[in-house]
């Protein structure tokens, strides 16, 4: 086997201008900060603070320059074989898993037609294989990415391109008509529980629990789209990685707590409905606690995620004091 030689490609553009951004706005800012100190102490720690940016800015474009080197090339080469023939299975996976959905479509579709089974299994199947095929574009862009790098992909917002390609952004796109379709399969499913509980066919707690599903795949999507936006903000940048990553986190936040409280709203809902089922006699002890207990949890979830969402906040707010 030849030992793999790593090379040093071409810096990438738009990254080094964007540290460059950066960087100047950091001058600047500390400029500001220190224009009122006069002294010779001041003077000298301004000499100091610029000569520190200075080197960090010539450190940054050395490494854009040999085209981020430690993070495309840090595993042996041992490892990038691993990495590769690791990606190469879980594409397999994929592949085969596109397979099966496909012909479960075909299937559904065919049964469909006949009136066999209705609107809301064959959206559910349409869903599975837009999911499946998903999965294995994603798949797909993981093993390219992992042949140039010879590493697991990365899918933080921050992360470089690679030789010119936004691995990230094409992973985000990918999944998104897969997300798009779920949120419609429940919003569907929603509309039919909601006319059905208006002729009293299910019980108000199978409408709380339906909404609280649909709130956690409208948040899903809003999530993702807003990744999307983030890491073009990034690319083109308009967002330090530091700004990129709190505000994907406080996005994050708000979405967990707004579930969070769906789901509350549901298992009160249930609370009740058990409660008067158990005075009835038509329930044990046991499942009242059950659900007593699963009312505590969901409580303590809501709780943590308003918990949460504050930290990220003040997080957020000190950064933009630090700007």
């Amino acid at each position: 086997m030849n030992e793999f030689i790593p090379t040093i490609p071409e810096p990438d553009e738009r990254f080094i201008n964007t540290l460059e951004q950066q960087l100047r706005a950091g001058i600047r800012r500390r400029a500001m900060l220190d224009s009122t100190d006069r002294t010779v102490g001041g003077i000298r720690r301004k000499g100091m603070h610029m000569l520190a940016t200075v080197s960090l800015m010539l450190l940054s474009l050395m490494l854009g320059a040999a085209g981020t080197y430690t993070v495309v090339h840090q595993d042996l080469a041992p490892q990038r074989e691993l990495h590769v023939q690791r990606a190469e299975i879980l594409l397999e996976r994929a592949q085969m898993r596109l397979e099966q959905s496909k012909a479960d479509l075909a299937e559904v579709q065919h049964l469909f037609k006949q009136g066999l089974v209705d609107e809301f299994a064959a959206a559910s199947t349409r869903q599975r294989f837009a999911q499946a095929e998903a999965e294995l574009r994603c798949r797909e862009l993981d093993l390219k990415e992992t042949r140039l790098t010879g590493r697991a992909p990365v899918n933080d917002l921050a992360g470089p391109l690679i030789e010119g390609e936004d691995f990230i952004t094409h992973r985000l796109l990918a999944r998104h008509e897969a997300v798009e379709l779920e949120l419609e399969r429940v919003q569907s499913e929603f509309k039919r529980t909601e006319m059905l509980a208006q002729q009293e066919l299910v019980s108000e707690s199978e409408l709380h629990s339906a909404r609280a599903e649909l709130e956690e795949a409208e948040q899903a999507l809003i999530r993702l789209e807003h990744r999307i936006n983030l890491r073009r903000s990034f690319i083109d940048g308009e967002m330090t990685a530091e700004e990129v990553e709190l505000r994907a986190m406080l996005r994050d936040a708000e979405g967990q707590y707004m579930v969070s409280r769906s789901r509350l709203d549901a298992v009160e809902t249930d609370m009740k409905r058990m409660a008067m089922l158990h005075e009835q006699g038509s329930i044990s002890n046991g499942e009242l606690r059950a659900t007593q207990a699963a009312l505590r949890e969901a409580r303590s979830d809501l709780d943590l995620a308003g918990v949460q969402l504050k930290m990220i906040r003040q997080r957020l707010e000190a950064f933009g004091e630090k700007k």
